[in-house]
């Protein structure tokens, strides 16, 4: 048995590649005719090996090696993978027989003490052989047999006798069901089944004193209205059964009017039960249900769903990504639709979202947030609209906002190592601690790994004259080796690498490691600066790539072929690039250019240097500004009818990131009014089709859509776009 912490998800719990079992013997002994039970509480799962295949089980005694991963809890996060080794095994109990109990005209139940792995009409015996056994079906969970006999039971007390000569019935450790005679008494059921009603405007529930079956098969209507309806059993384990005449047999049926929602109010509900019938509902001794009129108060239910809880988490799976769970407090439409939801940083950047299995019975959507990468700490605010209940009235959830506040979880990574003499620079994506035994500033954090091998190197020593001071920012720290150092250690730019230990940010994350010691990011970089690229952010701004980190640049540095520039900022992207932030002069065009030629910056003087001080080496020829700038929305115009409302971009849009469908948003939505589609009508229009548009309807549109320019510069979310008239 497995036991979990919390209410696990039936699918993933069952699965059986979600699970792994070894003997000593190392051979793997969960198949896909492993069976998998799982408690009433959904806190637990017994796992019956094969019980098919004998061979298939664990040696007795034994010690097993178990690893549980991919299941997920009840609102469909995953859990933690699980492992545990030298599990013992042994068993020295024989199984019994707990007890025999009639079920059915001609079928009684044999309960054993533990679970047995298979059962034939020769293991039963009843009355000295005056019955006929014709079936012995063995339970899922293998700790039950339901025996058929050919004829009615007489009345009475039976004797049956169980594995005679001990011959067959076993359990796993091999231990056989001593033979052995029960007594249980038959009786005949004359009772008629009675059943209560209760009802919604789409499902009706018919709960039978006991067990019956063709439900699906008889008519249930509304009134007088004569129509058929889908009809579908509630199958559970404690209810239902499948009976010697091979029919369902259950206590709680249901039938299904959402095609045809009943009228709020007292509803007259009639089932006819065609008694004469062999397909009649009737129990399993024959009673049959008699025709029967109730009357169901239906609730007419306006009330709107809401959000009962949003929160954003690390996946515990994996501990790689972060994932929002949503749940709502009743069953709802559109929750795994992800234009649905608009998830914005502090910077107003917005955050893919990828939907998983919405589950209908907890009201839970879980998504995968960033394609499954981490998010920076920080507040993010959640918007959630355009969800409605399953009930008839389609309730609407008001828009909800919410801010989210989620904590550093994400590691430090080196984004490189730079060489020049005797000085060593190392980049990090992050501020990094200076106290503790994960101080960035412990020279013992560090070998000098000279021929790149990552089979450890030269220690730094404060002793020998080595020392390290970190930057102002927290980023990168700078080591000065001695002479001493230098000279073994003899690095060599290209192969060389740094080896640093456990080091933490100052949120107290890790540097990830193998091992003892982390590689820093490939080999070391010889200190030196050259412009890569350069892309507009914006009509007034332009970023400066560089090849490594800027250590100091200035705006008289940039030679442009229109204008100047001012700097903004001097930042290092994750990949170890120097980026220099300039402010224009002048004004580009959403393309990216003056007038209608491209920007081009010309040269780059050599007081631009790198972090260890020196200077740019060349240009590399000039460097044309490529467009990086989105479009937005210049004008939102509604007709005088209300059916129509025209958003003009900025530049043309690119017509393949646009469904053509009739029926398509493509991200696009309204507060008020009702939308038929939104779609491309222009080179940089959008027409959004519908009813009930005034100057009081604002648009939205999620980024999720992708919709682009043609240089796949992506729209970003907005919301509370108004709208004129013309």
């Amino acid at each position: 048995m497995v036991v979990f912490n919390k209410v696990v998800d039936s699918t993933t719990a069952t699965t059986y590649t979600n699970y792994s079992v070894k003997g000593s013997a190392g051979t793997e002994l969960i198949t896909s005719a492993a069976k998998f039970a799982l408690s009433a509480d959904s806190m637990s799962v017994t796992i019956t090996l094969d019980p098919a295949t004998p061979a298939i089980k664990l040696a007795n005694p034994d010690s097993a090696t178990v690893k549980v991963t991919g299941v997920k809890d009840a609102r469909g996060v995953a859990m933690a993978d699980y492992a545990i080794t030298a599990v013992a095994v042994s068993d020295s109990t024989l199984p019994t027989v707990t007890a025999v109990a009639q079920i059915g005209p001609n079928q009684f139940k044999v309960s054993y003490s533990k679970p047995i792995l298979a059962s034939t009409t020769a293991d039963y015996v009843v009355d000295g052989g005056a019955y006929y056994v014709s079936g012995a079906a063995l339970s899922s969970s293998g700790t039950s047999v339901t025996v058929t006999v050919g004829t009615t039971l007489a009345v009475g007390s039976h004797i049956v006798k169980i594995n005679p000569g001990s011959a067959n019935l076993a359990d796993a450790a091999g231990y056989k069901v001593l033979e052995n005679s029960q007594t249980f008494t038959a009786a005949t059921d004359a009772t008629i089944p009675t059943v209560t009603v209760t009802g919604t405007q789409t499902s009706v529930k018919f709960v039978f004193s006991k067990a019956v079956k063709n439900f699906n098969l008889g008519t249930v209507g509304q009134g007088y209205d004569v129509a058929a309806y889908q009809v579908v059993p509630a199958l559970d384990a404690t209810t239902s059964f499948v009976g010697a005449d091979g029919s369902t047999y259950a206590t709680t049926w249901t039938a299904n009017f959402s095609a045809k929602p009943l009228s709020p109010g007292n509803v007259t509900i009639f089932l006819d039960n065609n008694a004469s019938s062999t397909n009649a509902i009737a129990d399993i001794w024959g009673n049959k249900v008699a025709n029967s009129t109730f009357i169901v108060n239906v609730v007419n239910d306006v009330t709107a769903p809401t959000v009962a809880s949003a929160s954003i988490d690390v996946d515990t799976a994996t501990g790689t990504f972060h994932q929002l769970t949503v749940v709502y407090s009743k069953n709802v439409v559109g929750a795994n639709t992800s234009t649905n939801y608009v998830l914005q940083g502090s910077d107003a950047t917005v955050y893919t979202l990828t939907a998983g299995a919405y589950d209908p019975t907890t009201y839970t959507e879980v998504y995968t947030v960033n394609g499954g990468t981490k998010i920076a700490a920080g507040p993010y605010t959640l918007t959630i609209s355009s969800i409605t209940d399953t009930t008839p009235n389609a309730n609407k959830l008001a828009t909800y906002i919410k801010v989210i506040p989620v904590a550093d979880s994400i590691l430090p990574v080196v984004s490189s190592t730079i060489i020049n003499g005797n000085k060593i620079v190392i980049k990090f994506n992050k501020a990094m601690a200076n106290t503790g035994n994960a101080s960035v500033l412990s020279l013992g954090n560090y070998l000098l790994d000279t021929a790149g091998t990552l089979a450890g190197g030269t220690a730094l020593s404060a002793t020998n004259g080595d020392t390290i001071a970190q930057s102002a920012d927290g980023k990168s720290v700078t080591i000065t080796l001695s002479t001493a150092t230098a000279t073994t250690a003899a690095l060599v730019a290209g192969t060389s690498k740094v080896l640093i230990a456990q080091v933490a940010d100052t949120s107290g994350n890790l540097l990830k490691t193998s091992g003892k010691f982390f590689t820093a990011t490939g080999a070391m970089q010889q200190d030196g600066l050259t412009a890569v690229s350069a892309k507009a952010i914006n009509t007034k701004q332009i970023a400066v790539k560089f090849s490594q980190p800027v250590g100091a640049t200035y705006a008289s540095d940039y030679a442009l072929s229109s204008g100047n520039g001012s700097i903004a900022s001097i930042t290092t992207d994750s990949n170890g690039y120097g980026i220099v932030t300039l402010n224009l002069s002048a004004t580009l065009t959403a393309d990216a250019l003056v007038g209608a030629a491209p920007l081009t910056i010309t040269a780059i003087a050599n007081t631009t240097k790198t972090v260890l001080g020196t200077s740019v080496t060349a240009l590399g020829g000039p460097i044309t500004v490529t467009d990086g700038i989105a479009p937005t929305v210049s004008s939102a115009v509604v007709s005088a009818d209300g059916t129509t409302i025209t958003l003009t971009f900025t530049e043309a849009l690119a017509g393949g990131s646009l469904s053509t469908s009739a029926t398509s948003f493509n991200g696009f939505n309204v507060t008020s009014g009702t939308l038929t589609n939104a779609l491309k009508t222009g080179a940089n229009v959008v027409t959004l089709t519908g009813t009930g548009f005034s100057t009081a309807t604002t648009v939205m549109y999620n980024a999720s859509a992708g919709v682009t320019d043609s240089n796949t510069n992506a729209l970003a979310t907005f919301s509370g776009q108004t709208v004129v008239t013309p």
